[in-house]
């Protein structure tokens, strides 16, 4: 079972791919644009509950039992998933702020999620993602201390069909 840990105000560095960005943890906010960082140079989240295609596929992955490599899969999946970060980079691009909700993994280490070495999390954005209009209805909306709504870039991504899920649908849409 994951267990939800902390919440934080953190600023995109940059995104990996769909499912995995770059963030500085904001400690402490002096007003007037000063800030200080619990983590500078970045830390490396997860995605939580959702699962996008990967830039750089495994080969392996795309060879059959008579070792033929398929071409053609292999470039659709990094097509999807360049779709997939160019959607995540739209709503969160580097130096944006964003409320991100971290969560634990009993199977990880200690204190990291995965095996990559990445924290889990769910990521909320200031702008509201477009995703087809038969789902929109099913965005879920976190208000985050008092501040105005914040949609959730996790759920929008797998309601775009830009990503897999990775839980039930009922644990990650609230709605």
């Amino acid at each position: 079972m994951i267990t939800n840990n902390f919440e934080y105000e953190a600023e995109v560095i940059r995104w990996i791919d769909g499912d995995t960005c770059e963030l500085k943890i904001v400690q402490v906010d002096y007003g007037f644009g000063q800030r200080r960082y619990f983590n500078a140079d970045g830390t490396r989240m997860r995605l939580w509950g959702i699962n996008c295609p990967e830039r750089n596929p495994r080969h392996k992955k795309y060879t059959d039992e008579n070792g033929v490599f398929d071409e053609k899969g292999h470039a659709d999946e990094k097509k999807r998933a360049i779709e997939a970060m160019t959607y995540a980079n739209r709503y969160a691009p580097p130096g944006s702020t964003v409320r991100i909700k971290t969560y634990k993994d009993p199977r990880g280490t200690i204190d990291k999620s995965d095996v990559f070495g990445r924290y889990l999390a769910e990521i909320y954005v200031k702008e509201q993602p477009t995703v087809s209009e038969f789902r929109s209805g099913d965005i879920m909306t976190y208000r985050f201390g008092g501040m105005p709504q914040w949609y959730s870039l996790n759920c929008c991504l797998y309601l775009s069909d830009h990503a897999a899920l990775t839980v039930e649908e009922k644990e990650l849409i609230y709605v």
